[in-house]
């Protein structure tokens, strides 16, 4: 007898893992974070997940009630843009993620850390531009974010 073929597996990456249990609610027992502990659309990388995000998390803060927020309202709030409402499509269609690796903490933690890392190299080339320009409240500025950013960083697990 010849085996059936399997079935092919979509890899997601971590921003799609975080995606689909935040729209699932936090799925497998997990508790979705309060609305002041969700972290910046701009650990997404990748725009139509940001998009997605960003609008999952205004709603989700808008409600006030702690539950996630139903995917058609945020297919209804993405509205006209195409891209992003193809890959929510494709998110709800493609089936869960799998267990490894994708409890909705460790995927907040591990784009946070991913994002906070990539800002302060940013920050770095920032700084030493305000300092060829001279500019003395700029570089305080950024001086003080990325202090913050850097204790940030390295007080998360």
């Amino acid at each position: 007898l010849a085996e059936a073929p399997a079935a092919p597996r979509t890899v997601r990456t971590t921003e799609e893992r975080l995606l689909d249990l935040l729209l699932g609610g936090g799925a497998g027992g997990t508790e979705l974070p309060r609305p002041e502990e969700l972290p910046p659309p701009d650990v997404f990388f990748d725009p139509e997940c940001r998009n997605i995000y960003r609008v999952w998390s205004a709603l989700y803060r808008e409600s006030g009630t702690g539950s996630a927020p139903d995917t058609r309202a945020v297919l209804a709030a993405l509205g006209q843009q195409g891209a992003a409402v193809d890959r929510m499509a494709r998110l709800l269609v493609g089936g869960k993620p799998g267990p490894a690796g994708s409890a909705l903490p460790d995927c907040l933690d591990k784009l946070t850390r991913r994002w906070l890392q990539q800002r302060l190299k940013g920050l770095s080339r920032e700084i030493a531009e305000a300092q060829r320009a001279g500019d003395r409240a700029r570089l305080d500025h950024l001086v003080a974010e990325k202090t913050q950013l850097s204790r940030r960083l390295h007080r998360s697990p």
